[in-house]
């Protein structure tokens, strides 16, 4: 599974109140284990980040089943994570969300969409 991150992570210093910014491209994800469960194999995910300031953080994802976002996770130890955008990560799927046309002769409109296969990438 690619997990894909959008945003940033805003974290106050617990101390100094000092603001660090964390962006996607500084978390390295990892498989750090799973186990089977009633629909499947569940898949556990971290990404850990030593900042020279903050410390020791830690983002956690759980997908489950294969190809769904289950559960995630931030751990900013003592410091704050705040706003305005915090990083939202989930499993990188091929979904592609229905889409509405006007059909020549037709009265109503017609619904289409490709749907989603996560199994493939």
């Amino acid at each position: 599974m690619k997990i894909y991150c959008k945003g940033r992570a805003i974290i106050e210093h617990a101390i100094n109140g000092e603001s660090h910014e964390i962006f996607p491209d500084e978390l390295g994800w990892e498989p750090t284990g799973g186990s089977e469960r009633n629909m499947g194999p569940e898949e556990l995910y971290e990404a850990l980040v030593d900042h020279d300031e903050l410390g020791e953080l830690r983002w956690s994802l759980s997908e489950y089943p294969i190809g769904v976002e289950n559960y995630k996770n931030t751990d900013v130890g003592k410091h704050r994570l705040v706003g305005p955008v915090a990083l939202s990560c989930r499993p990188r799927c091929s979904f592609k969300p229905p889409s509405v046309r006007k059909r020549q002769g037709f009265s109503s409109p017609m619904l289409s969409g490709d749907g989603a296969d996560c199994r493939t990438l």
